[in-house]
């Protein structure tokens, strides 16, 4: 009985030990402050003019993210503790979007591009998004009128409002939450970043912190892609007419569209969870004779984690705009303008 009591004791005492370890491993590399999500320093939420989503112009917005192994891609130039934080500029400017000045009434080819935050280019240098770069490697005058938060619906009322830069070629970043709500989509975002409210007295511990982000992300992530699949159902009915109308909008202008189908970044290497909703998305061009592009085929090449802006905030990085870019200017060379 006393040498049972004795080898309790001795594990209670070797498992504080390891937890002591642990803690220490955990202060030194800091991990758990890499649980700090992103922060804006303005609001990039704010719609207006008459239900039509619209930046307000002329304004510098700075998105920053805690330090981590790929953090010396984000701007020198930070507003926040700068042993803590990089950043990424964004520039509104008169016009409302994120891209350089530019002309309307310009003679000459153009491509518009059109899309949510991925074409928009979240945590990504302005130079980096796929827009400039199709313009970098073509020459071809690249106007990207991309919104964060925006779904089908949105884009086309953005592209109708737009539509006098007369573009030779229309890009649209298409991500199957667009079939969601605004609404919708922004709750998924406040969710995912709440899951990294660790609660008391978790808090208090490194490892219990570790084990709680851990176990929260991956429950928030099976609650995600649940949450895709469900709206994806109830909203892709009213995405394709939205689509269709985007395509009348087209070819009423006689400009060109392609359809450019971005993956979620989640095992694109293998047993990627939302493929047949891009065999969906395929099906239905095909059928109605839109050009898709569809990521996912060079995504796959590519572990999703490289594609990453940053471990908490899965907007495709530079690498992933460049592939984009490549994808969309070998159609180009393929259809010229």
């Amino acid at each position: 009985m006393k040498e049972s009591f004795n080898n309790f004791l001795l594990l209670i005492f070797s498992l504080g030990a390891l937890l002591l370890l642990l803690e220490g491993v955990l202060y030194f590399i800091r991990f758990d402050d890499l649980s700090v999500p992103s922060f804006l320093t303005c609001s990039l939420k704010s719609y207006k003019q008459g239900g039509i989503p619209a930046y307000y112009p002329n304004q510098e917005c700075f998105q920053c993210y805690h330090r981590n192994d790929s953090g010396r891609y984000f701007d020198i130039r930070v507003i926040a503790d700068e042993r803590l934080f990089d950043c990424v500029r964004y520039y509104i400017g008169s016009h409302g979007f994120r891209t350089p000045s530019f002309n309307k009434e310009k003679e000459g080819p153009r491509i518009v591009a059109i899309g949510d935050s991925f074409t928009f280019g979240e945590g990504v240098k302005e130079e980096d998004t796929f827009p400039r770069l199709i313009q970098q490697e073509t020459g071809i005058e690249t106007i990207n009128i991309a919104m964060q938060g925006l779904n089908t619906r949105f884009e086309r009322l953005v592209l109708k409002k737009n539509i006098n830069l007369h573009p030779d070629l229309i890009v649209l970043g298409y991500v199957l939450n667009d079939t969601m709500p605004h609404e919708e989509t922004l709750r998924i975002v406040d969710d995912t970043e709440g899951v990294l409210n660790v609660p008391w007295p978790l808090s208090l511990s490194r490892v219990g912190s570790y084990i709680y982000t851990r176990i929260s992300s991956s429950l928030q992530t099976k609650k995600t892609l649940e949450s895709y699949h469900y709206w994806f159902k109830k909203g892709w009915y009213e995405s394709q007419k939205e689509l269709l109308a985007i395509k009348q909008l087209c070819d009423k202008e006689g400009s060109k569209l392609i359809v450019l189908l971005f993956p979620i970044l989640h095992k694109t290497d293998g047993h990627y969870p939302l493929s047949e909703l891009h065999k969906e998305v395929l099906r239905f061009a095909s059928e109605n004779d839109i050009q898709l592009i569809d990521l996912l085929e060079v995504y796959q090449k590519h572990r999703a984690s490289d594609l990453w802006v940053h471990r908490l905030d899965h907007h495709p990085n530079a690498l992933a705009h460049k592939i984009a870019s490549t994808e969309i200017c070998r159609w180009i060379r393929d259809n010229p303008l």
